[in-house]
């Protein structure tokens, strides 16, 4: 008796001005600036207008990560998203050197990290201990962060040593035992 009900929360279409987007079997290929990305999306349809796309399907919690994930993906195209990444401590320093970024943060050894290809590091100009981290996809942007940085040296709040990522919020300095 009830039909499957076909979810279009997303109002609001996106704008695909400046872009060349081509509707394949399960992907879309998207041109901008002459760089060419394919985007895979599952269980929901894209209806593209003359300059907009929008997304339409049986799932809701589908149809709208499809929706943020592609508009994400304009958004980086257009202009990278960047976090700061601030290595905090004595002697705490990152330097990037043909796409390994080599670290001192506090261990006996440096530690390297390979920089995937989609990925740029940059040092802070003033401050050696500041890297600026962007790239066009966010997840990949914040899993490298996380996953490959980060976990490398987590903030301690009771020294004020470690990685912090801006837009966290970190606990601040802890004071010590009270006598």
């Amino acid at each position: 008796m009830n039909e499957y009900k076909k979810y279009n929360i997303n109002r609001h279409p996106l704008s695909i001005k400046g872009f060349v987007v081509k509707k394949e079997e399960d992907y879309l290929t998207v041109t901008h600036k002459d760089e060419s990305y394919t985007f895979k999306y599952y269980d929901s349809i894209p209806v593209i207008d003359n300059e907009t796309i929008n997304f339409v399907g049986d799932n809701k919690m589908v149809v709208s990560t499809t929706y943020r994930n592609f508009s994400n993906l304009l958004k980086g195209l257009e202009k990278p998203f960047s976090k700061i990444v601030k290595l905090t401590g004595t002697g705490y320093y990152g330097r990037v050197d043909n796409n390994i970024l080599e670290m001192e943060i506090g261990y006996s050894h440096k530690v390297f990290v390979d920089i995937p290809s989609n990925i740029t590091i940059t040092n802070n100009k003033k401050l050696k201990n500041e890297l600026v981290i962007s790239s066009k996809f966010p997840q990949l942007l914040g899993n490298f962060i996380y996953n490959k940085i980060e976990k490398r040296r987590k903030y301690n709040p009771y020294t004020n040593k470690g990685i912090t990522v801006s837009g966290k919020t970190y606990i601040p300095k802890k004071s010590g035992k009270k006598k």
